[in-house]
């Protein structure tokens, strides 16, 4: 049995044009100049509400798995955004609600991270576990 992996971490958009998220079963990075250019998954929240999970690949680019809108997310608030991958199951929540709950057998190991749109995004408290 593959373990759960669980990344979580609190971001605070200081602007209202600022995207952050997590990365998770990082793998496969080109090595090119391009920040976007890997395998794996990542899960977004913008200051306007819209959250994407993404799968991107080095090749093809990213792919929208699942979308959604939150209302009320606002500059200078703490949000907590936890993306779990346990075999194919992907779960994405924000401050504790799931958002979505997909399946995809595309990529089955890599590293955690996390990502922005080169904003003044402010991450605290993260946390990679598998558990």
């Amino acid at each position: 049995m593959q373990p759960v992996h669980t990344i979580t971490s609190s971001i605070l958009f200081t602007q209202p044009n600022e995207t952050a998220g997590l990365i998770g079963r990082f793998n496969e990075y080109s090595g090119s100049k391009n920040t976007q250019n890997f395998n794996g998954y990542i899960y977004t929240l913008n200051a306007k509400g819209s959250w994407y999970l993404y799968k991107n690949s080095k090749i093809n680019g990213a792919i929208i798995l699942a979308s959604g809108i939150l209302t009320n997310i606002k500059t200078q608030t703490w949000y907590t955004l936890t993306l779990q991958m346990h075999n194919t199951s992907i779960i994405g929540s924000i401050n504790g609600i799931i958002t979505t709950h997909i399946q995809d057998a595309t990529y089955h190991k890599g590293l955690a991270g996390i990502m922005s749109n080169w904003a003044f995004v402010q991450f605290n408290n993260l946390q990679i576990s598998p558990d």
